[in-house]
């Protein structure tokens, strides 16, 4: 998304109660897992599995946190932004909308466009999705949204 843009719309993905205790969960799994492999015993490896395993997840409570997500809508197009990475699709580019499996929505690409990605398509019939939900709009309501608006702000066919 270009630095100048306004974002029209910008949506993240709902609150996650669960990932605070995610994040509780596995500091107790670090602390206990770490301190009782540097005892004397017999199940050292066991110990520190759980510490490893409490590692992981504190980063899968990261990955999740609210501000890693967002859809960001502009006259330009849209940006999809997940895991501290950003995608930036320009309306041109894309064909339409759709919702795949009753709760993704899914996105296809003119051929002509660079991304087009045949492995993607042979899969789903579609070159991308949306990796959450966002805000409280249900998928079909989002997908028809976003079509208004690549209508609206998209190159006019003719």
């Amino acid at each position: 998304m270009p630095a100048d843009q306004q974002p029209m719309l910008e949506l993240k993905p709902p609150r996650r109660p669960w990932l605070g205790l995610l994040a509780a969960l596995s500091g107790l799994c670090i602390a206990v897992g770490f301190c009782m492999a540097l005892l004397p015993g017999i199940h050292f490896l066991e110990w520190l599995a759980l510490g490893f395993l409490g590692i992981l997840g504190l980063c899968c409570a990261g990955y999740f946190l609210p501000g890693n997500s967002a859809l960001v809508i502009t006259a330009e197009g849209f940006t999809l932004r997940f895991a501290s990475r950003a995608v930036f699709y320009p309306w041109s580019e894309v064909d339409y909308f759709a919702v795949l499996n009753r709760r993704v929505v899914a996105f296809r690409l003119y051929d002509t466009s660079e991304r087009v990605s045949a492995f993607a398509r042979r899969m789903t019939g579609y070159d991308g999705a949306f990796p959450s939900r966002y805000g409280s709009l249900p998928p079909d309501v989002l997908a028809a949204r976003l079509n208004e608006c690549r209508e609206q702000f998209g190159p006019t066919v003719g």
